[in-house]
């Protein structure tokens, strides 16, 4: 097992199966021909999407799911004691009692049973909240209820479910329609040679949602059409949340949002560019909108 999946593969007498073909560079993770054939000998295995590392989650229907998500490494799951937020496949064993939290990796790393318990315990609530029969975890209302005045073990879910892409909406004006200049804000990624700005403790509202909306363009609208139209009407206290360095004069005649992928790059591309980030453009969120289109 691994932290997002679990290879199984059948011995028989002391020798495993083998196979004579093997996939690679897969489309489709688990789907058998979606990848690039290699004729050579392998030990025939058989793998899910469902490691050490795979969050569990309750849907709206009350079903239980694992994965794909994963917690990672870093900071891992919640009984790492690392800061992991998410209820994981470790965090259920140590539960369960399927790991001993003072023997994990040899001893070399103790676990925080308590932290993974108080996951399994929202999720065991969540279930049962939805009329279903769930794991009965109440012998542990003891314990919890002692360290409970500590408040130092409890859920938190705003960020249960991290994403491994990052998509970025980019303003962009223009005087005419034909010539656009990216109106970048300052404490979200814009410029690639811009160097990344330091946040925390100040919490810039705005760049904040332009994040979430970027995960979710469609459901944002109802906000961003009133955005661009603020911008276009130069609206002081919509123009100073993003800077107007680009618009100083007057505002732009044309908007339009630009959908990029963003990554950093590596320190080789950063040697030989000085680009902190690597872009693509994916696609444009909106045509050019002017305020009578607003209207």
């Amino acid at each position: 097992m691994g932290g997002t999946t679990a290879k199984i593969c059948l011995i028989d007498d002391g020798r495993p199966q083998t196979s004579r073909s093997f996939e690679v560079a897969r489309a489709y993770r688990f789907t058998k021909g979606s990848g690039l054939p290699l004729r050579i000998p392998v030990i025939e295995m058989v793998e899910i999407g469902a490691g050490g590392g795979s969050i569990a989650s309750v849907d709206a229907l009350g079903r239980i799911n694992v994965g794909p998500q994963s917690a990672g490494a870093e900071p891992g799951p919640a009984c790492y004691g690392r800061g992991g937020a998410a209820a994981t496949v470790t965090d259920a064993n140590v539960v369960l009692g399927r790991i001993d939290p003072a023997r994990f990796a040899g001893g070399a790393m103790a676990l925080f049973a308590l932290g993974g318990l108080t996951f399994a315990r929202e999720i065991a609530r969540t279930v049962e909240g939805s009329g279903r029969s769930s794991l009965d975890l109440s012998w542990s209302d003891p314990v919890v209820g002692w360290v409970q005045p500590f408040r130092s073990v409890n859920g938190y879910g705003l960020f249960r479910v991290m994403t491994v892409e990052r998509p970025e909406i980019v303003i962009q004006g223009s005087p005419d329609g034909l010539e656009w200049t990216a109106w970048d804000l300052r404490w979200k990624p814009g410029d690639p040679d811009r160097r990344p700005g330091l946040v925390a403790p100040h919490q810039p509202r705005l760049d904040w949602q332009l994040w979430f909306a970027a995960l979710d363009p469609r459901g944002a609208r109802y906000w961003l059409s009133p955005l661009m139209t603020r911008l276009l009407e130069g609206a002081p206290a919509v123009t100073a949340l993003v800077g107007d360095a680009a618009f100083a004069d007057a505002p732009p005649r044309y908007l339009r949002l630009a959908y990029y992928d963003y990554r950093f790059t590596t320190s080789a591309e950063r040697a030989e560019t000085g680009a902190w980030w690597h872009r693509e453009l994916i696609d444009y969120l909106t045509g050019p909108v002017s305020l009578a289109d607003t209207r």
